[in-house]
């Protein structure tokens, strides 16, 4: 640092403005990490050689020395980078040639590689809101009616007048269309994700007149079918720091009029004379926006989350736009937030005991985690038949259930049994010794009224001994019993085993120990329509493989969370290199052929079409 001569340090240790302990503070902070002498201790030793009374005099001297042994110890240009804008730059015309300069003193500098990742997050977790209305002739159309983010991994806020019209009419609930960006192919294909019925978590309405701010802070938090942010990320906004200081820049994430995800920047500004008795709980900006940008995501410089865009504000001097702090709205939301994100199941991606892979699944694992709280008690995964053949689809997966179960169920709380449809027999005796003998236990003995129809009295002996058998494969544990295969091996709705199956589905969900999964239904349970009613069982249609939307989002939550694009393609090599190497042990292919090949059959067709 031999560059910074003596004199330049003298200008800037006379710049500063600021406080002894403050320099001390942050100045202290470089000295422990580089083991060098505290500010305290230099001070010291300059009052050893020549007392001083304290004051501006004393303050020169001792930061000029602290700057000299910083700079002497290799760390003085980190220091000023890192620290210098925290306090007050000054010093004449050569010191700014060698240092630039501190325009704005309260402005940090960020990493680089801070400010892309954080980008990219803010790219992949806004969305915009879309209404559905439906026309006269029942024909439905989507709307852009404004903008918003994640800030739980199934949660969206947005300003609560961008969906007070939906709330007040009980239609359709919202839309949220994610990665919608501009170009022919943008970042990421877009993807649009429902919204269930009950999709209003927590709100605050819009300022109107006189009305008392601290009430009306413009939110609403909104409920997303799936777990967009297990791969997407999202905001914690209870960590969300105050907004900038005034003069410093900020920027809105947003889809004005309906467009494309557009970024505006701007500046932080004083609330205006005519707004400011009336929205003290706001922040007042230049950033550009337009109808469609309510909602939308406003960050500092630093790209960390703020303030959600609200409105705009004109009078005859100026024009402004305002937002409601972050961590006003956390204030009050974040006992809703907390309460949504402990009902969430976990983020499952792989059989732990298996060490293989989820892949989709998304309604079965919630179903899962739903049941293990009380309800649903029965799971269906209901099937169709190809309607070009009326034939059972095969490879599906439906057999895949199984390894989800385990995925889902911790082992010490949950026991599985599975049992093939193959195994049912028209004769109930028969299927329930099979199952009984799974189980490790025998049924009842066929009485000489069991020659007969199978009546009422006999399929309550079975349905007996086959809840308590059940009970006993686990002692203290909730069992689960699968019946797999149901679409490959149908039940006779007139068969005796179809009436002891039903008996044991209803009373099992009794129990709260007991649950059953159905794998493969492909007819509904008409004699359950009751059960169906009153939540008692809940239902997934698996109709297709994963799809490539299910792996993307497998990749993203679970191979690349949080990855930056230079990331990407080192893991990608990695993952390449490990596929082809097995093909090297019978050594006629070399490592390079291998790769080449595996590059040649999968990749090309993979990317080819996007290049």
């Amino acid at each position: 640092m031999a560059g910074i001569d003596n004199r330049q340090i003298a200008h800037l240790a006379a710049g500063l403005k600021i406080a002894r302990g403050v320099f001390a503070d942050a100045y202290d902070i470089f000295a422990m990490a580089y083991d060098t002498r505290l500010f305290r201790q230099i001070a010291m030793e300059a009052d050893e050689e020549k007392a001083m009374a304290p004051g501006p005099a004393r303050d020169r001297r001792d930061f000029n020395a602290a700057l000299r042994a910083a700079r002497d110890a290799g760390w003085l240009v980190e220091f000023l980078i890192d620290r210098f804008a925290d306090l007050s730059a000054a010093g004449d015309a050569p010191a700014r040639v060698e240092l630039q300069a501190i325009a704005q003193r309260n402005q940090p500098f960020v990493e680089a590689g801070d400010v892309t990742a954080r980008t990219l997050m803010a790219a992949r977790r806004c969305c915009q809101i879309l209404a559905t209305e439906v026309g006269a002739a029942g024909d439905r159309q989507e709307r852009a009616i404004g903008s918003g983010f994640l800030v739980g991994a199934n949660v969206v806020l947005t300003n609560h007048h961008v969906v007070a019209e939906l709330q007040a009419s009980g239609g359709p609930p919202p839309l949220l269309r994610f990665d919608h960006h501009a170009g022919p192919r943008g970042m990421a294909l877009a993807e649009t994700l429902r919204c269930p019925d009950d999709w209003l978590i927590d709100h605050a309405p819009a300022a109107e007149g006189d009305a008392v701010t601290a009430d009306r802070l413009d939110y609403a938090l909104i409920r997303v079918d799936g777990l967009p942010g297990h791969a997407r990320g999202w905001y914690d906004i209870t960590l969300a720091p105050p907004p900038p200081e005034i003069g410093l820049g900020l920027e809105i994430w947003q889809f004005p009029r309906g467009q494309p995800m557009r970024v505006a920047g701007g500046t932080r500004h004083a609330a205006p004379a005519g707004d400011a008795a009336d929205m003290p709980e706001r922040i007042y900006y230049d950033a550009n926006t337009l109808r469609g940008s309510s909602g939308g995501l406003v960050l500092g410089a630093d790209r960390v989350p703020v303030a959600l865009h609200e409105a705009g504000y004109e009078d005859a001097t100026q024009t402004l736009n305002r937002g409601i702090p972050l961590h006003l709205i956390a204030a009050r939301a974040g006992g809703h937030l907390a309460q949504e994100a402990a009902n969430l199941q976990p983020k499952i991606g792989w059989n732990a005991n298996r060490a293989f892979p989820i892949l989709g699944r998304a309604k079965l694992q919630r179903l899962i985690f739903e049941a293990q709280s009380g309800r649903p008690r029965l799971i269906v995964v209901a099937t169709r038949p190809d309607p070009a053949t009326e034939q059972r689809i095969p490879r599906l997966g439906r057999s895949f259930t199984r390894l989800v179960l385990e995925a889902c169920l911790p082992d010490d709380a949950h026991h599985v049994v599975d049992f093939n449809a193959a195994l049912i027999d028209p004769d109930a005796h028969l299927t329930a010794a099979r199952l009984l003998s799974m189980l490790g236990t025998s049924g009842p003995e066929p009485t000489a009224t069991d020659d007969g129809p199978f009546d009422a009295e006999a399929t309550g002996r079975l349905v007996d001994a086959t809840l308590a058998a059940l009970r006993a494969a686990a002692p203290g544990k909730t069992v689960w019993l699968m019946i797999d295969d149901l679409d490959a091996h149908p039940i006779g709705t007139q068969w005796a085993a179809s009436s002891y199956l039903l008996a044991l589905y209803r009373r099992a969900a009794d129990d709260d120990r007991l649950r059953i999964v159905l794998a493969g239904l492909s007819r509904p349970l008409e004699a359950l329509r009751d059960m169906e009613q009153d939540g008692l069982i809940g239902f997934e249609t698996l109709d297709a493989p994963p799809s490539d939307t299910d792996l993307g989002f497998w990749i993203e939550a679970h191979l690349f969370p949080a990855a930056l694009p230079a990331d990407l393609a080192p893991r990608m090599a990695r993952f390449v290199r490990s596929v082809a190497q097995p093909a090297t042990r019978s050594g006629r292919v070399c490592l390079t052929e291998a790769t080449a090949l595996v590059l040649r059959d999968h990749a090309r067709g993979a990317f080819r079409a996007q290049a």
